[in-house]
């Protein structure tokens, strides 16, 4: 009896850890510092230190950190440069940036539940996708590169303006007020980054995490090595991807029934 008891609280105790939510970071380049509440001091930034709930990333000009919410670096989020983002909720997944950009990708929804971005004036979802998210404090633009994207505009008091949706390809402004303004096809030199920050991932996965990351100490990659894993990748990335959008949009130009790169829903305000 005590033997199927103990093997019952063993299994539950493996199942509980190994699907628990984390945020760990994995990869460090520049000014990064953090923070685990807002009682604490800034340190500087870590590979491999755990974030908790509430904690903080700052990053200064030339910084860039990313952070993993799952061991397997399945679900993963860049903060570029001159960004602050807050880990309001770890379980499900809840960031909130004031100001700044990330790149994410989730590409298993089931061990974060739900993952969303948040600046003064969108929300910004995904059920499994690749996005963008940037905001200088009072607008906001948001990119979707694979998937869909769900997108809440925020009023001046944090409410809902409008509601609507980002198709993959296209990007959509969303101004002060909340509104959702008019959607646009992403260009090259969006699918360019995308496709850098696509390689980076992949070789963080191909090569571990830490300091074995392209020999620099610390993590992260040196720049001669980081430049040929996007050289390499950057053409079949655009082929596979740009002109398809390029020549989706030229279909709706032309009336035929092309994408319109998204819906919006108006519930509230004037």
């Amino acid at each position: 009896m005590k033997r199927t008891l103990l093997s019952i609280l063993f299994c539950f105790s493996f199942s509980f850890f190994s699907f628990a939510q984390i945020a760990k970071i994995i990869n460090i380049k520049g000014d990064v510092k953090i923070r685990q509440d807002s009682e604490a001091e800034w340190l500087e930034a870590e590979i491999n230190i755990y974030l908790e709930k509430e904690a903080e990333i700052k990053t200064g000009p030339a910084g860039e950190c990313t952070v993993t919410f799952d061991e397997e670096l399945e679900n993963i989020l860049t903060v570029k440069e001159n960004s602050h983002i807050k880990l309001e909720e770890i379980e499900p997944s809840r960031i909130f940036m004031p100001e700044g950009r990330v790149f994410s990708v989730i590409e298993d929804i089931a061990k974060v539940e739900d993952f969303q971005v948040k600046t003064p004036t969108v929300i910004a979802g995904v059920r499994g996708t690749g996005k963008s998210v940037e905001t200088d404090g009072s607008s906001s633009l948001v990119k979707c590169f694979e998937g869909i994207v769900y997108l809440k505009g925020l009023n001046s008091e944090g409410g809902v303006f409008e509601e609507g949706s980002l198709g993959e390809g296209f990007g959509v402004p969303v101004d002060s007020y909340g509104n959702i303004g008019d959607f646009f096809g992403l260009s090259e030199d969006d699918y360019k980054k995308w496709s850098t920050f696509r390689s980076f991932l992949d070789s963080l996965r191909e090569k571990g995490q830490g300091e074995g990351n392209g020999g620099v100490p610390g993590g992260g990659f040196g720049e001669d090595s980081f430049d040929e894993l996007k050289d390499e990748r950057d053409d079949t990335f655009r082929e596979d991807n740009y002109e398809d959008i390029r020549e989706e949009e030229e279909l709706k130009d032309r009336g035929s029934g092309g994408p319109t790169g998204g819906e919006r829903i108006r519930t509230g305000g004037e």
